[in-house]
């Protein structure tokens, strides 16, 4: 395992300290969200927030079975920062973006030579030809090309019909833009639309404002939640599903799956695991030393828009799409408490939502007890800050 601690940066957490708390959630969200403006270094953190971080840290909270006292203290420290996300950190922002733009045939045609003749400072072109040389390649288009920037976080490309295609989608817009916004700076960005502009030529930014956004994703993370005590559902999503890690003590769910993942869908999971497992690795993850070997858990809750699905939105009103936690209910830790030894474990191994709805069929004896133990996240300031990030990456593709 991959050490994610980096010694140049102040992102270990002593366990008394709610400024080192803030430095290093502020080092990782920097290095996960590049579009984030950066925190500042100088910290004055109200009085009630600093009590309810020295009371949760310093137990040295882990991915492990906690005791009913562990609970309440985790409750207390959930409670605290759902009613208060950007003083513990977790504001949403956006992890992918797919754009397609109705440009003229002209223009698909070129692309190709002009893919050739790109000449950037922060991005350089990488791959590009026939889309069936793409691992799990599932495009309609034909073509492709690959921009990568220092850390290998890839811009991609897509243009051509096949004349099939064509035929049954004779709608289908010729160029397809697909990129994480959260893995790229703003002058990367504002390079890479800036070209796009003037390969399309005249008319760009209206036909950038009218593209119709496929896919969009809203995620946040929650630091120092662990997935398993994450007590998530969405009612009104009939498709729930799990995915497990096997840990020390056993299978351990590693994500909570709402919804069908070919459509619109949200996801929980284990954000410290992933990291561990695939990377990227120059995210600086804080832990409690600096070997690497304690890193604080850190939960990620994700919504991935497909808005075809629902109500189209294109890149000229990006701001309307929905709040990301709309129908999501979080319970207090809690109500473990009132589940026997066999359900603990089953909660344990595939989540809160997957026992009670799946396994469970919702007959559960405490069932009533469930409304008395819901949490309510401050929306207003959430989707403030959803809409003013929607806003922002808006801007920076047509107005670069």
């Amino acid at each position: 395992m991959t050490s994610h601690v980096d010694k140049n940066l102040p992102s270990v957490i002593r366990v008394h300290s709610a400024t080192t708390y803030k430095h290093g959630v502020d080092a990782c969200k920097e290095a996960t969200n590049r579009l984030i403006l950066p925190a500042s270094r100088t910290c004055n953190i109200p009085k009630t927030i600093r009590q309810q971080l020295k009371a949760w840290y310093s137990h040295k909270p882990k991915n492990r079975k906690f005791s009913k006292n562990m609970l309440a203290k985790l409750s207390s420290y959930m409670r605290a920062m759902l009613e208060n996300p950007c003083g513990y950190g977790c504001e949403p922002f956006i992890d992918m973006l797919y754009l397609t733009v109705d440009v003229d045939s002209s223009v698909s045609d070129g692309l190709g030579e002009a893919v050739t003749q790109y000449e950037g400072n922060q991005l350089k072109l990488k791959k590009s030809g026939q889309t069936w040389m793409l691992k799990n390649n599932k495009e309609v288009y034909l073509n492709f090309a690959s921009f990568t920037n220092r850390e290998n976080s890839v811009i991609r490309i897509y243009w051509g019909l096949h004349d099939k295609v064509k035929e049954y989608r004779p709608n289908q817009r010729l160029l397809k833009i697909a990129f994480n916004p959260a893995r790229h700076t703003e002058h990367e960005l504002i390079e890479f639309f800036q070209w796009i502009k003037s390969v399309i030529g005249k008319g760009a930014k209206a036909l950038l404002k009218a593209a119709n956004v496929t896919r969009i994703d809203i995620a946040m993370d929650l630091f120092g939640v662990p997935l398993r005590y994450l007590l998530i559902d969405r009612p009104n999503v009939k498709h729930i599903n799990y995915h497990q890690n096997q840990a020390a003590t056993g299978k351990l769910v590693g994500t909570q799956k709402f919804g069908n993942p070919e459509s619109t869908c949200f996801h929980v999971y284990d954000k410290v695991q992933k990291y561990c497992d695939v990377g990227p690795g120059f995210v600086p993850l804080p832990g409690y030393n600096v070997e690497g070997t304690e890193y604080i858990p850190i939960t990620r809750a994700e919504k991935v828009f497909r808005p075809a699905d629902t109500v189209p939105v294109s890149l000229g009103n990006l701001e309307d799409v929905p709040y990301f936690l709309k129908g999501t209910r979080i319970y207090c830790p809690t109500l473990i408490n009132l589940l026997t030894p066999g359900q603990k474990l089953k909660v344990k191994q595939y989540g809160f939502a997957y026992w009670f709805r799946e396994l469970k069929k919702q007959r559960w004896a405490h069932k009533k007890q469930m409304s008395r133990h819901l949490l309510k996240e401050d929306r207003n300031t959430l989707h403030a800050v959803q809409i003013t990030a929607l806003k922002r990456l808006k801007r920076l593709i047509l107005y670069s």
